[in-house]
């Protein structure tokens, strides 16, 4: 279990664009030489620098060199090469994805699977909060885990990149929140089913669509029920464009899918990136 030490804070645009640009300069941008230096360019404390870097981190856009410094991994290229003051829909569901299913963001994807987009769509913020400490707490401080979800839930507070994509509705108090209605385009479910595919089931050359979703919780995190995702599928695997890539079989006790080896995360991501198919809410 990992949590994200983002000290409360939340990430934007500016500030991702700004702290990729500078570990693409200055690998050392995050070590203590540099601390005030950096402070200065992204015009915040060190608490709020070292809350962006674990957001980065965890999101999978920069990783850890020698000598600590800094580098962006290949999807951080690849949104400083196409997108990189991160403007379009399609960057903001890629980075969705990457703390989804991050081995470092568990704060992140549990606050999503503690919703049930078919049968309890709302929950009060109170008790989100408590069902994710009790889901950590063996392993981790309650002080700790309480920051990391304030963090968490602020991504989705108006006028942040996450709360855009209609991923999460919030009451005007913010104490009720609600599973969003986000618009999704083929290339935004075909990234997410990759990403499962490739971090799951690499050598799998079909999964039942059951194990699929169970073992991925890929639905919530496209804020839709298990039960839609199986007809978007099916109209996926039906359609002349995809159904060469996908193939989603049912049978008398199975529905099952499968995928062609020409699909990567990599590209998916690459294809969600520079589509520009807007889906800003």
């Amino acid at each position: 279990m990992s949590l994200i030490n983002n000290q409360t804070f939340p990430f934007n645009k500016w500030w991702f664009h700004t702290a990729m640009s500078l570990v693409e300069k200055n690998p050392s941008c995050f070590s203590s030489k540099y601390t005030a230096q950096t402070m200065a360019v992204m015009i915040a404390g060190s608490n709020v620098v070292k809350a962006i870097q674990e957001w980065l981190i965890a999101s999978g856009i920069v990783e850890s060199a020698p000598k600590q410094t800094y580098r962006l991994t290949n999807f951080g290229k690849a949104i400083h090469s196409y997108d990189s003051k991160l403007e379009h829909s399609g960057t903001w569901w890629a980075i969705h994805f990457a703390l989804a299913f991050s081995k470092k963001a568990d704060t992140y994807s549990q606050y999503f699977i503690e919703f049930d987009c078919q049968n309890r769509p709302e929950i009060i913020l109170k008790d989100l909060e408590k069902n994710i400490i009790e889901k950590f707490e063996a392993s981790s401080a309650v002080a700790s885990i309480e920051k990391s979800f304030q963090g968490v839930n602020r991504l989705f507070d108006k006028h942040y990149p996450f709360s855009e994509l209609g991923l999460i509705e919030k009451s005007g108090d913010g104490s009720i929140l609600r599973i969003g209605t986000p618009d999704l385009t083929n290339d935004i479910i075909i990234h997410a089913l990759i990403t499962v595919k490739y971090q799951l089931f690499p050598s799998r050359e079909s999964v039942s669509f059951s194990q699929f979703c169970e073992e991925s919780n890929i639905h919530k995190f496209l804020c839709i029920s298990a039960q839609e995702l199986r007809k978007q599928l099916i109209k996926l695997s039906q359609s002349t464009e995809f159904g060469k890539l996908l193939s989603f079989q049912t049978s008398i006790d199975i529905e099952s899918l499968s995928f062609n080896d020409e699909l990567t995360p990599h590209k998916t991501m690459l294809r969600l990136i520079q589509t520009k198919e807007e889906t800003w809410k």
